[in-house]
């Protein structure tokens, strides 16, 4: 793909064409953020009809306006994962006759392999974040909208895990790095925090179905 162009500019059907092709980005790492970003979006619309029409500034206004927030976000993560991937590829592209260039291709590698962990690792804490601002408001949401909050829910659940894979895929090729070990015990713990969060919300939507 070409990363001078935002996946975000792109009409639909031709992003999905950049998903299908045969080129390593984007791939399940921008997907990941995509995904985030629908689900901060749909949350932000439960909230909004959830609300009275003239409460213009509510809680349930303010929480909509940071998952808007979030979803911009989500989907520069996006375009931020398939930088990071092109720096790897790049780093792998560099020459490797001698032992110093050899050596500092392997530098490189380890830099932007440890940039692209940084990536998703960054992604899952802001679905956290944005999974927090959704229970905060789950109480309020109208049974009516009980659906849309439980697709958001899963949408964070659904990059959450997305993002999860990409950590610990990035994280298989620099075995016993110590950064790359600290990386997946943070992952990790993030992960069942998000699972925590949104058992939660899916809980509080089931009573609306």
């Amino acid at each position: 793909m070409d990363t001078e162009r935002n996946l975000t500019d792109l009409t639909f059907a031709r992003l999905l064409e950049e998903f299908a092709a045969r080129t390593p980005t984007p791939g399940g790492g921008a997907a990941a953020g995509l995904v985030a970003a629908l689900g901060a979006a749909l949350g932000a619309m439960a909230f909004r009809f959830s609300r009275k029409k003239e409460e213009l500034e509510s809680p349930m206004e303010e929480r909509a306006a940071g998952l808007q927030r979030e979803a911009s976000r989500f989907a520069s993560a996006a375009e931020e994962d398939c930088r990071a991937y092109e720096e790897v590829r790049a780093a792998f592209r560099l020459p490797k006759d001698t032992e110093e260039e050899k050596s500092t291709r392997s530098a490189a590698i380890r830099k932007a392999t440890i940039g692209a962990l940084a990536s998703p690792l960054g992604l899952m804490e802001r679905i956290l974040e944005a999974a927090r601002i959704l229970a905060a408001g789950a109480e309020g949401v109208k049974p009516a909208l009980a659906s849309d909050l439980a697709s958001a829910a899963w949408c964070f659940r659904s990059g959450g895990e997305m993002a999860w894979l990409n950590v610990r895929i990035n994280a298989a090729s620099l075995p016993g790095d110590p950064e790359a070990e600290e990386a997946l015990a943070k992952g990790k713990h993030l992960k069942e925090d998000l699972l925590e969060v949104l058992a939660g919300i899916l809980a509080k939507a089931e009573e609306g179905l």
